[in-house]
């Protein structure tokens, strides 16, 4: 993804398709809304890092205060991602 639509700040995203992380990245930045990390997590069926993975590392980030979804988590390994977002 082109480096120059990435702000630095304190959002993490986590998306299923590349072109919608794109499109948040760019929605965020727009809005002088900055990102700590972004990790996109495909929409194959070869399992890999899920959405549950990656907001277990968002809430160990102290530089993360805040996570944007993109996708649904589905398959045999769904889990409510909403029970492992921390609370503040």
């Amino acid at each position: 993804m082109p480096g120059q639509i990435f702000k630095e700040g304190g959002v993490g995203v986590i998306s299923r398709s590349g072109h919608l992380t794109y499109e948040a990245v760019h929605q965020l930045s727009e809005r002088n809304i900055g990102q700590s990390t972004c990790i996109g997590i495909g929409g194959d069926p070869v399992i890999g890092t899920n959405f549950i993975d990656a907001l277990t590392l968002f809430n160990r980030d102290p530089e993360t205060r805040a996570v944007v979804m993109v996708g649904k988590s589905a398959g045999r390994r769904r889990r409510k991602p909403q029970n492992t977002l921390k609370k503040t």
